[in-house]
């Protein structure tokens, strides 16, 4: 095959698949190169002010990895929840202009955000969804970012789970979750073993890997930002500071909506600061019962979430989960 005619092929594949956002095959953004142009926004709380150690401490970082760390015009926008929903100021708007400035600019190779908090999901509505596919980037983040690894999705684009400035600035360059982004970002496929869970159900599936934050992923279950139910998917699911009602709560709505129908493994990430108001040992133990008749593996205690460790996911990636006597491995199978 003659290069002109494979490059025209090409292209139309392209073109094919950024006009099914719901295909199967989703893009890829390319890997960072040293010099590329990374844009610090926050689309949900934000620092306190121009000084805030946090962005200047993740700038440093990122300069460190070869990057160009370019802020957003409102990265520092008032912290207030009542200002945040636009009820006195415009706060909500200047959100929304950094975040489509971040999708647009041709320069900007991907979107670091400062800190989660809440948010993102007032956005989600005025997003273009031709933002994420004319060039597609890596999103990081997690948390109340859920929000926006949802909407990349519906776009059929891939987006990192992973840390964000906050987490540079608290774990700094040798956390191993920050290491690991790092290799990400620039084009090393991670594949994570890890030890037996005593909780863990054996088995092994492979499906689109989906999820974040549990309770913010469940705000948008039945809207067009609800996650895939027409192929297999393997559901990532971690809170905070929520109740274990809460929680409880939240796992009775995935089960009686129907949303476990298509999901062919589960991992359960980090339930961290999670007040333990109903009798059981653990969050994870009152979670057991519900998913170990489903006839799928699931993982308990994967390091990712609001934890010391948190190792990157590829949300929109098929992955492949394995879960046995010996552990849990979990690989992406992407070329």
């Amino acid at each position: 095959m003659n290069v002109p005619l494979f490059s025209l092929i090409f292209t139309c594949l392209t073109l094919f698949l950024q006009a099914r956002p719901d295909a199967p095959a989703r893009l890829r953004p390319p890997f960072l190169k040293k010099g590329d142009k990374v844009a610090v926004i926050s689309p949900s709380y934000a620092p306190s002010g121009e000084k805030d150690t946090t962005v200047v401490a993740a700038c440093r970082l990122m300069t460190s990895w070869g990057l160009v760390p370019v802020l957003g015009a409102h990265v520092y926008h008032p912290d207030s929840l009542q200002v945040d929903l636009g009820i006195k100021g415009k706060p909500l708007a200047h959100r929304l202009e950094d975040l489509r400035w971040a999708l647009r600019d041709t320069s900007i190779k991907a979107i670091i955000p400062s800190r989660g908090g809440y948010g993102a999901i007032h956005l989600v509505d005025s997003l273009d969804l031709a933002d994420f596919r004319a060039q597609p980037k890596w999103l990081t983040g997690y948390s109340d970012i859920t929000n926006l690894h949802l909407a990349s999705l519906a776009a059929g684009v891939m987006s990192i789970h992973g840390n964000m400035c906050v987490d540079f600035w608290r774990r700094g360059a040798d956390n191993p979750g920050n290491r690991t982004l790092y290799s990400l970002l620039f084009g090393t496929l991670p594949a994570y073993h890890l030890p037996r869970n005593p909780l863990n159900v054996n088995g092994k599936a492979s499906g689109v890997l989906v999820g974040g934050n549990m309770i913010t992923l469940e705000a948008l279950m039945g809207s067009s930002w609800d996650f895939p139910r027409d192929e297999p998917v393997i559901l990532f699911l971690e809170e905070i500071e929520e109740t274990m009602h809460a929680v409880d709560r939240l796992m009775n709505m995935l089960v009686k909506q129907g949303r476990l129908a298509n999901v062919s493994g589960i991992i359960f990430g980090g339930f961290t600061a999670c007040k333990p108001d109903l009798k059981f040992p653990s969050i994870e133990a009152m979670l057991r019962p519900y998913v170990e008749n489903l006839g799928i593996p699931v993982c308990f205690g994967f390091p990712a979430g609001h934890v010391e460790i948190n190792l990157p996911l590829i949300e929109g990636a098929q992955a492949e989960l394995t879960v046995s006597d010996e552990g849990t491995l979990l690989e992406f199978l992407m070329p």
